[in-house]
């Protein structure tokens, strides 16, 4: 599936989504690396882990959650070919939808792709039935809770993780 939309950036770009499964994982990871690092400067109490996670073990991680059931991979190109933005959904059994990572380029934010690349997700969810849609959003990572609100994705629960050395670490 491939889209042709015009997005609401100041000099008029264009952004061409190219829509698929798992034979498009791979496309994502230039900008990939760039949420790891995005999410490892704002990491508040497991930055080592993001350090730590490679793109093979994400991948893996996505094509074995997705197996048996659904993978969405939508990638969003400018006029020039470049990949400035993607999202990567899943419907795992019990029809449990979950946006599995989600990143646009700086220069392309606060333009509506983001909206868009939600948007098609949800759509893609709800039409491979979907009955519960969530995503989960790192600690530390704040800043984008209101553009999830905006899509009507609220807290629900707070869930910690204990780390492996001993020592207060909540900030």
């Amino acid at each position: 599936m491939t889209d042709i939309v015009e997005m609401m950036k100041g000099d008029g770009s264009m952004v061409r989504f190219v829509s698929g499964g798992e034979e498009l994982l791979e496309n994502a990871y230039p900008l990939w690396v760039k949420l790891r690092e995005h999410m490892i400067a704002r990491s508040k109490n497991f930055p080592e882990e993001m350090t730590k996670l490679t793109w093979e073990e994400r991948k893996k991680e996505i094509i074995c959650k997705g197996q048996g059931t659904r993978l969405f991979v939508d990638l969003a190109f400018d006029g020039g070919g470049n990949l400035v933005g993607y999202c990567i959904s899943t419907l795992t059994f019990g029809n449990v939808g979950e946006i599995d990572s989600i990143f646009v380029e700086r220069e392309w934010r606060g333009g509506g792709l983001g909206s868009q690349l939600m948007d098609r997700a949800e759509r893609w969810l709800d039409e491979s039935g979907s009955a519960i849609k969530k995503l989960a959003v790192s600690w530390g990572n704040d800043e984008v809770l209101e553009f999830y609100a905006h899509h009507g994705f609220l807290p629900r629960r707070i869930m910690l993780e204990k780390k492996d050395h001993v020592g207060p670490q909540l900030k």
